[in-house]
């Protein structure tokens, strides 16, 4: 039992790295300049969460502010509102 916890932390933090990896990838491979690009995550949960995240620091290391690379990213709830950046 005492594993579980660390196996639920290693699968989250690899499964944001993925997600971010895959991102950055994109970005780059798109041509487009890294500050004009943005994303709705459908859901707001943890997960989501947690991805935007990663990816506010991928945008921070491309030389954005942090209050720009929030402002890249969006939620739309269960009740289909978008939520302000994180």
């Amino acid at each position: 039992m005492d594993s579980l916890p660390y196996l639920s932390l290693v699968s989250c933090t690899t499964f944001y790295l993925t997600i971010a990896s895959g991102f950055s990838t994109a970005v780059k491979a798109s041509g487009v300049d890294v500050k004009d690009h943005r994303a709705i995550f459908l859901g707001a949960g943890s997960a989501g969460v947690g991805v935007a995240k990663q990816l506010v620091e991928f945008f921070i290391k491309e030389g954005l502010t942090e209050d720009e690379a929030r402002r890249k990213f969006w939620f739309v709830d269960s009740n289909v509102r978008l939520t302000p950046p994180i």
